[in-house]
């Protein structure tokens, strides 16, 4: 409600005098002609939208990467469009926005070729690029952020009495990627050759990580993927554990998935306890989590920094983790460490595992109407779904002795 009243507001005073900068012209192979610039009714939209993002993160409805991007969306709709009176904005406007981001390739924010260029520019450099240093172009999934990003704007100004309507609504965008491109599982065959690899098996030293040695580092590299496969907890979810997370209850061991502190977790469902997998308690886990106690460390991995807009701990691990998939020939684009997530949930149910259970323990929402009434899964149930997920991977030779 502050919003709305806030974009009102903004719109009661005064439009400033300067003229509103002009659409950016189209290149000669489009078929969109630019609209005139419009005599302002209301507040051009640079004057609207940061206002409007800040609102947005202040609020929660947005996290720091998503604002980011909508920032970027709105410096690239004014590129296309031109800044105007947001009243003044038509459903052409959002159409032409789209054919031009559509002919935009995938790197336009990153590669230096395109840097400090109009969308006019980069698409005009894009289109004469041929063989293979032609790029792909911007995913729908990424277009439909832009167009999800400008329509949050234009319902929040539509209630505000800003603008007529929300001219983003009811454009359709096909599937982000075929069948064949979606996110992959890790098979038991992938597991047994990642796991065969030097941070296993063993490596030269802490910055060669790639190498073969006979060196077994136990820090976030070494156990991020054996707790991601052996548990299906998010990645995030992992990287932010502290000692205290790691509890016993029952005579069961788990990890209490949480939003204590900083913590932050991506629903409500994801609050839950996961109990630890008997083979990570045979990899020694508990023996690292008693180690970092008596150091007096309150994460399972104080080497991990936040990154990135919202300052992710697991910012950092992700670029490492690509990496070092591509240094020992494991790389697939669609087969990342997300992937660990939808092995575990597969692996329990080849297992037999009820959905229901599976759902409590990864923190999916079940539906239908057993979940209605199905509010919980026991500690035990848990213990017995994630004891099922079975890799056929000999670790053995990574085991401990008990304590």
């Amino acid at each position: 409600r502050r919003l709305k009243v806030a974009l009102a507001a903004l719109a009661s005073e005064p439009a400033p005098a300067s003229t509103p900068a002009a659409p950016a012209t189209a290149t000669s192979s489009s078929s969109f002609e630019p609209v005139a610039a419009r005599a302002p009714t209301s507040k051009p939209l640079s004057e609207l939208w940061p206002f409007f993002c800040e609102q947005q993160t202040v609020s929660g409805a947005w996290e720091g990467q998503t604002a980011s991007q909508a920032r970027a969306t709105f410096r690239l709709f004014i590129d296309v469009c031109g800044d105007n009176a947001t009243a003044a904005y038509t459903r052409r406007d959002a159409s032409c926005f789209r054919q031009q981001v559509e002919r935009l390739p995938a790197l336009y924010g990153k590669s230096p070729r395109y840097r400090g260029k109009s969308v006019a520019e980069i698409i005009a450099l894009y289109a004469a690029d041929t063989g293979t240093t032609r790029g792909k172009p911007l995913t729908p999934k990424t277009i439909k952020r832009h167009f999800s990003a400008l329509s949050t704007f234009w319902e929040a100004a539509e209630a505000g009495g800003e603008v007529g309507d929300n001219i983003f609504k009811g454009f359709r965008f096909g599937a982000a990627k075929k069948a064949t491109e979606q996110r992959q599982m890790w098979e038991r065959e992938d597991l047994a050759r990642l796991f065969a690899t030097p941070i296993w098996t063993g490596c030269l030293s802490e910055q060669r990580r790639k190498t073969a040695g006979s060196l077994i580092l136990r820090d976030e590299k070494f156990w991020l993927p054996l707790i991601a496969v052996f548990s299906g907890l998010r990645q995030e979810e992992i990287c932010q554990l502290h000692i205290a997370d790691v509890q016993q209850k029952e005579g069961i061991w788990f990890f209490d998935i949480n939003q204590k502190g900083v913590c932050k977790l991506k629903n409500r469902s994801a609050t839950r306890r996961v109990p630890v997998h008997v083979e990570l308690i045979r990899l020694g886990l508990l023996d690292e989590v008693a180690a970092r106690r008596r150091a007096g460390e309150l994460r399972l991995f104080p080497q991990l920094e936040g990154g990135g807009a919202d300052g992710r701990l697991g910012h950092a691990y992700t670029k490492a983790f690509t990496r070092y998939r591509q240094d020992v020939g494991l790389y697939q684009s669609a087969l990342n460490f997300h992937s660990f997530r939808h092995s575990a949930t597969t692996f329990m149910h080849e297992a037999g595992v009820y959905a229901t259970v599976v759902d409590h323990v990864t923190g999916h929402v079940t539906v239908g109407e057993t979940a209605r009434y199905t509010k919980r899964s026991s500690l035990q149930q848990m213990k017995e779904a994630i004891d099922s997920i079975s890799i056929d991977v000999d670790l053995s030779a990574l085991h401990r002795s008990p304590g």
